[in-house]
């Protein structure tokens, strides 16, 4: 279901989707900081930009997620906002009604990020029983030479790289300002180590 249209902020629109084509077009990764006082828009600014940017971009296959950051009652869940760019993924890839990029996402999951998985329902789903993280593969009987046991954020930059390797990914992380460390943490290694068309 598509949001109900958008007043005003023509501006902004157009600058964030000028910075998406650029990133699309010359396979460079971006990185935007949208600021302002509370209550003027900015969610709902960025909901319609990702909403537009998959359409705009549909032939360019690419995928977009969005996440935001909450504050609960003791503290901010960890990795809160990035666990939810992460569901967006295979929806957004599911209403494309592309396989390859059904594919794409899912393949990626497997082979770079196993220890996400559980944040992704649908991923999961797909993979049912055939996914195994490190910990369920060395309890299988694999010795721990054979297996790669990166950190979750080591699986993530992985899992970002082999995803632009072959199309725009879009992530979109609102109220950051209620983010844990680990999510800045993570997003400031997202923006240094990935090359591509990754637009932040």
């Amino acid at each position: 279901m598509r949001p109900s249209p958008l007043v005003d902020r023509v501006g902004e629109r157009t600058r964030l989707l000028g910075a998406l084509d650029d990133t699309v077009r010359t396979r460079e990764g971006l990185v935007v900081l949208v600021s302002g006082e509370a209550g003027i828009g900015k969610t709902r600014l960025l909901t319609h930009f990702v909403d537009e940017a998959v359409r705009a971009h549909a032939d360019a296959g690419l995928l977009a997620g969005y996440g935001q950051a909450m504050m609960n009652s003791l503290a901010s869940d960890a990795y809160q906002a990035v666990r939810e760019c992460l569901r967006g993924l295979p929806l957004s890839a599911q209403r494309s009604e592309s396989r390859e990029l059904i594919e794409r996402v899912v393949g990626s999951f497997r082979q770079h990020a196993p220890d996400w998985v559980e944040s992704v329902p649908m991923v999961g789903k797909l993979l049912a029983a055939g996914m195994l993280t490190g910990r369920s593969v060395l309890q299988a009987g694999r010795s721990e030479d054979e297996v790669d046991l990166d950190g979750r954020l080591d699986q993530l930059v992985r899992f970002v790289s082999d995803l632009v390797e072959r199309g725009p990914l879009l992530l979109v992380l609102d109220d950051l300002h209620w983010a844990d460390k680990a999510t800045i943490d993570l997003l400031v290694t997202l923006a240094l180590r990935v090359e591509g068309p990754l637009a932040l």
